[in-house]
């Protein structure tokens, strides 16, 4: 759903947030995301770095994908799952191919 992507997002965001601040740690659990205080001028940062992500329910980011496709007019993308799990990374993937009715190899 959007929401549980919305929810996955906090460890992306706080990765992004430590590269801004010039700290080059692994991708943070979705534990250490969940549990991190953000003042106003983070949750700006964060806002403005979510512009640059594409996530969210199946649906929702294949569309996403084709608006971008369609407005570069771009003949293939690259996707790649940014998260600390590799399992959460795979279904990624899964849910993706399915959205766009190719069979998953994975």
């Amino acid at each position: 759903t959007d929401a549980e992507a919305e929810r996955r997002a906090a460890s992306i965001d706080l990765r992004r947030l430590n590269m801004d601040y010039g700290l080059n740690q692994p991708v943070p659990t979705q534990a250490e995301a969940e549990a991190r205080q953000y003042n106003e001028a983070e949750r700006q940062r964060i806002a403005w770095n979510r512009r640059r992500l594409v996530f969210g329910a199946p649906d929702t980011v294949k569309a996403r994908l084709l608006e971008l496709q369609a407005q570069f007019e771009a003949d293939e993308l690259m996707v790649i799952t940014i998260t600390g799990s590799y399992e959460t990374r795979l279904e990624s993937y899964r849910l993706l191919a399915r959205a766009f009715d190719l069979e998953p190899t994975v």
